[in-house]
């Protein structure tokens, strides 16, 4: 019995374990938290040869999924991440830096309780096949990509969100300890050789990383000879990788950093902006330019001002009432504290308000129209952070980076008057409008913006939502155009022509540049107008620079299909789309004008039409006849001639009838 056991163990091991070996390509990471559309699965070819995924299945709900190229191709080198997506266009849409491969499958849902799924090759062999765990929040992820181990030992959840295309947050991380579970052995065989156990995974054990990082502190009007700075603290209970990681502020600029942080411990950056004294906004972003946490505080106009962080005077510092708590309102996690701790836990120290001394009733009524200054107050006095400060930035600064008198703020501070002035204060000037709060850019400049820098545009809606996608519309201003994107389609009521502000963060699809507003919040109206009116342009003129401009241009159609048509102006062609409700593309030979908005993908230039009536083209001369007029004929002449030799026809038949019957009635003569 014992050599009959031993053999079958060999066999079975003969034909599970190759099956194993030859899983080159896997499944790495699995978005089944996602809403409907927006799903995907990562694979990773974990060999030393590429593969060609021609042919291949997804399989889920016990149904093979074809494979489809949305961009790439089919071949997946070495090392090389990919994506079958529920919807292809969706995913790269929600990731457009995203260069890698992404394959469409349409499927109905994933289960974010776990359900089977797979990959087939092009025989419609299984080369992975397994049940993924519950994850309803956030990514699964593998640690072990060369590991055929699916429990919960080898597959984790992402801990914030999702690494498409990049290294799992959890890869080579070492696997928690397995709950202690009797091997079961046949009470027969009790001498199995170990040489028939399969080797454990050579995989080498790396950390595992947090990414619970926040922003906890930050000190953004220091005094005199002090730099301003922002400190992290990792929440979490592993130590933080910060290598690559940045630092940003709402203007864009960037400060990278490095090295590990501590679990609990705490980091003090200098950014490489400036902060604003009233309002700015603070992001801390991973290696990936994915946003880890942000806060916003003052005026800075995220959409939702009314939860943003309050700001400090002068030397104070702005920092979370409990070190590492997050709710959704800043407003309720931050403090101004007059005890500024970079480098160590928060104490909230409430400023000491300033002293109002009581003015002496006067019995008699001030004349309203003579100026009489307010009482004047105590001068405010509030402990020195410079003790705590010394020593603890990690940025590389030399120097204070403000000095008095050149602190510029939009609206005065309500600093202490001193007992020496001669004269009222003047009024105070009003603070500026949130445009110039948020720095505004020209369109232009977020042309050639890095991927993810906040910026604030002003410009004239030349597209509505809907016209051209669903998801987007388009402004323009005297610089140029650019498409505003809102990933659940949540728009104000926009009309062609109104003056609309947008907050949002740069990214790319297809290499079309555009502005992710986070929600209708985001979008505001500033004013209507009259309708825009397209600028005429000549074919050889247009770039990659015109792309989001409403264009007018004049030409012939030289061919077309499906849905859209070759406009040539004598300068060169141009691809035109024609919009919805449009019935069929105008023939060869017509001519006319169209006007649209200029989209540039991937370095093609197409013009796309935004309603029928944007198309105005006519139906081609007749051939040239001496005798005759060459007017054209457009369906609503010939309609009209038609009419017209009907109605003569019909007519002179009419006559013929009539004089019959009058034929055969009249008395015969006499």
């Amino acid at each position: 019995m014992k050599i009959v056991f031993i053999t079958i163990v060999s066999w079975g091991a003969f034909f599970i374990l190759p099956h194993i070996a030859r899983a080159q390509v896997v499944i790495n990471e699995i978005a089944a938290f996602e809403t409907t559309d927006h799903e995907w699965v990562e694979i990773y070819n974990t060999g030393g040869s590429a593969v060609d995924m021609n042919g291949w299945k997804f399989w889920e709900n016990a149904t093979n999924h074809g494979l489809t190229v949305q961009q790439g191709d089919f071949n997946i080198s070495v090392g090389a991440y990919a994506i079958i997506a529920q919807k292809a266009d969706v995913f790269l849409a929600d990731h457009p830096g995203f260069s890698g491969t992404v394959l469409d499958s349409s499927w109905g849902t994933l289960k974010e309780s776990g359900e089977e799924i797979g990959l087939k090759n092009n025989a419609g062999n299984f080369i992975e096949q397994f049940t993924y765990l519950e994850s309803p929040s956030t990514s699964l992820e593998r640690a072990h990509a060369t590991s055929a181990d699916y429990s919960a030992s080898n597959w984790w959840p992402h801990p914030s969100g999702s690494t498409p295309g990049q290294p799992n947050s959890s890869a080579g991380a070492a696997a928690p300890p397995p709950a202690a579970t009797p091997t079961p052995t046949p009470a027969t065989d009790t001498t199995t050789p170990p040489a028939t156990i399969p080797p454990p995974d050579p995989t080498p054990v790396v950390p595992r990383y947090s990414r619970q990082v926040v922003i906890n502190e930050f000190y953004a009007d220091p005094g005199s000879g002090q730099n301003e700075w922002v400190e992290l603290y990792n929440t979490g209970s592993l130590p933080a990788k910060l290598d690559g990681w940045k630092v940003m502020e709402g203007s864009g600029v960037k400060k990278t950093i490095s090295g590990e942080l501590v679990a609990g411990g705490f980091l003090v950056v200098e950014p490489a902006g400036s902060l604003n004294n009233d309002g700015d906004h603070i992001l801390l972003l991973d290696d990936g330019n994915v946003v880890i946490n942000e806060v916003s505080y003052g005026d800075w106009n995220d959409g939702q001002t009314a939860d943003n962080a309050p700001i400090g005077e002068k030397g104070q510092s702005v920092a979370r009432r409990r070190d590492g708590i997050v709710s959704a309102s800043s407003a309720a996690d931050f403090a101004v504290t007059a005890n500024a701790t970079p480098g160590a836990p928060n104490t909230i120290a409430t400023p000491v308000p300033t002293p109002q001394p009581t003015p002496t009733p006067s019995p008699t009524p001030l004349p309203t129209a003579t100026l009489t200054p307010l009482p004047t107050p105590t001068p405010k006095t509030t402990p020195s952070p410079a003790s705590t400060i010394a020593g603890t930035s990690s940025g590389s600064g030399s120097g204070p980076n403000t000095s008095p008198g050149t602190n510029i703020r939009v609206m005065p501070s309500p600093k202490a008057k001193t007992a020496a002035s001669a004269s009222p204060s003047p009024k105070p000037t009003p603070r500026g409008t949130v445009r110039g709060s948020q720095r505004t850019t020209p369109i232009v400049d977020v042309q050639t913006a890095a991927a993810n820098a906040a910026r604030t545009v002003i410009g004239t809606v030349v597209a509505l939502p809907g016209q051209i996608g669903k998801q987007i519309f388009y402004l323009a201003d005297e610089t140029g155009g650019l498409q505003i994107y809102q990933h659940q389609s949540n728009f104000p009521p926009l009309a062609f022509g109104d003056e609309v502000e947008v907050n949002g963060t740069v990214s790319r699809n297809l290499g079309e540049p555009r502005l992710k507003a986070k929600d209708a919040s985001a979008i505001q109206i500033i004013a209507s107008s009259k309708t825009p009116l397209a600028t005429e342009r000549r074919i050889s003129e247009l770039t990659a620079t015109s792309s989001g401009m409403l264009v007018r241009i004049s030409g012939e159609v030289t061919g077309g299909s499906n849905r859209s048509f070759m406009f040539d102006d004598g300068s060169g062609e141009l691809e035109v789309t024609l919009p919805n409700g449009a019935e069929t593309i105008p023939g060869t030979g017509y001519r006319g004008t169209a006007q649209g908005i200029l989209v540039v993908r991937n370095g093609q230039i197409q013009l796309r039409l935004r309603e029928p009536a944007d198309l105005d083209i006519h139906e081609p001369l007749a051939a040239a006849d001496p005798t005759q007029k060459s007017t054209p004929k457009t369906p609503l002449a010939r309609y009209a001639l038609a009419t017209v030799v009907a109605g003569g026809i019909l007519g002179a038949t009419g006559w013929r009838a009539f004089r019959r019957r009058q034929e055969t009635t009249l008395p015969p003569p006499s």
